[in-house]
């Protein structure tokens, strides 16, 4: 790191962990990176109880809607495209007590492939109440809800989509 001139970068242990040899030493992914990063940087932004309570009854709704997960699944990252989604769903169902299909919340955040249970409901007043979170919130209190949510759907069981057996119909 010397010899590139970085003895005074920020985020030298990162970055060590991202260059490791040892594979079980390395970061797992620039996601992961990202998170880092972000949870440093924002060590001190606050959230008020009520705005706690908005993220937490949206994240735990939306994991709950979700069964799992294909492990190569990606996460939608951009802030303005997942807001944009998010209002654009709540138009289309803000006269109803409950989101009719649950894909189309979990769209706003996974692209790829999941399995997710037809029978629990997702209230709208609940993304309502996370949209006015998202629009209120800054640059930086939104990347912190942006990484809250993908942490919490790291958790969700994953699946290898080549080792899912087949039924065959005879």
């Amino acid at each position: 790191m010397i010899e590139q001139g970085l003895e005074h970068f920020k985020h030298t242990d990162l970055l060590k962990r991202m260059c490791a040899f040892d594979p079980a030493q390395r970061i797992a992914s620039f996601a992961d990176a990202r998170r880092e990063l972000l949870s440093d940087k924002f060590l001190n932004i606050d959230f008020s109880y009520t705005e706690q309570q908005h993220y937490r009854q949206f994240s735990n709704s939306l994991y709950a809607v979700i069964s799992k997960i294909e492990q190569n699944t990606r996460y939608l990252d951009e802030i303005d495209d997942i807001q944009s989604r998010l209002e654009e769903l709540y138009k289309r169902v803000m006269l109803e007590e409950f989101i009719p299909d649950n894909t189309s919340i979990i769209r706003c955040f996974v692209k790829g492939s999941y399995y997710f249970k037809r029978a629990l409901t997702f209230r709208v007043d609940v993304l309502k109440d996370f949209i006015d979170l998202f629009r209120s919130s800054s640059r930086e209190k939104k990347n912190i809800i942006l990484s809250n949510i993908q942490t919490k759907l790291d958790s969700v069981n994953r699946y290898d989509v080549s080792q899912e057996v087949n039924d065959i119909p005879f």
